[in-house]
């Protein structure tokens, strides 16, 4: 395995190019190869972070959470996803690609990755105060 360390911005940037979250578009654009993986919706053009994963192979893991198949899915699919996106990892190791997945979760505070952590958490609308 590969020991080159991986350069862990303080926010890092999420993916450029998103896809169906449809078993069509994860079998035609996920790898089969290491990476973090976010799977969004996105509601009047504003991304909605569903849930932030790491796996050693993204296309596998992705099949299993659109499939019913990952203990994940039950908190996923109420937030109704529309795509994902894939930062590639080919040569990480899963304590790089763990650092990846947490600096990512901690800067888009994803609702199903709170739910799975603390199963009492509600999504809740921001509250808007008169200006």
């Amino acid at each position: 395995m590969d020991k080159t360390p991986v350069t862990v911005s303080p926010t890092p940037l999420p993916p450029a190019i998103w896809h169906a979250y449809s078993e069509y578009g994860i079998k035609g654009y996920a790898p089969k190869t290491a990476g973090v993986y976010c799977i969004i919706r996105i509601v009047n053009d504003v991304i909605q972070w569903i849930y932030i994963g790491e796996a050693k192979n993204v296309q596998e893991r992705l099949l299993d959470h659109y499939n019913g198949k990952s203990d994940k899915s039950k908190h996923i699919k109420p937030h109704a996803p529309e795509s994902f996106g894939i930062i590639s990892m080919p040569k990480a190791n899963k304590e790089q690609r763990v650092a990846v997945e947490r600096s990512i979760i901690a800067a888009y505070n994803p609702a199903a990755n709170n739910k799975i952590e603390n199963p009492n958490f509600k999504t809740v609308a921001p509250s808007r105060k008169p200006i």
